[in-house]
């Protein structure tokens, strides 16, 4: 065999192998592509049943009643707004002042109950609770005359 036909020879294989190594390679990147999308894939789903379970857990959250902490701050606002609303009107010396504050109690506790739609006041549902605390804090007597 010729030295000119042995490097034909040569380069045929060269290229053969070469080919060859292309066809694998191309294998490899649409295996590796059909791989990335079926990542991409679950990764998405993953981010939607996320957000899914986040607004379940959410919705649980806020549906839930107050707290035992939330209701005995709930009925600290409503004590110190009674008291203060009864030191508005009358001297605390006077005989009648516990008796006004209970009025005043018993005033604060309808009108939240009514706003929240509620037969006892612990019923309120806590994402209510800091609404409901504001509600205490700017209470006046005045306004349901």
């Amino acid at each position: 065999m010729s030295k000119a036909l042995r490097k034909v020879e040569s380069e045929k294989q060269i290229f053969s192998i070469l080919e060859a190594q292309l066809r694998r390679q191309d294998e490899q990147g649409r295996t590796i592509h059909t791989m990335f999308d079926g990542i991409k894939s679950m990764y998405g789903e993953f981010h939607e049943g996320m957000a899914e379970m986040k607004l379940l857990v959410q919705e649980v959250r806020d549906s839930k009643t107050l707290l035992d902490a939330e209701r005995f701050d709930l009925q600290s606002e409503v004590t110190k707004k009674a008291i203060s609303l009864t030191k508005d009107r009358i001297d605390e010396e006077k005989e009648e002042f516990p008796k006004v504050v209970g009025k005043y109690k018993r005033l604060i506790w309808k009108h939240l109950k009514q706003r929240y739609q509620v037969p006892k006041y612990s019923h309120i549902r806590r994402i209510d609770f800091p609404q409901s605390i504001q509600f205490v804090q700017a209470f006046r007597p005045e306004d349901y005359l």
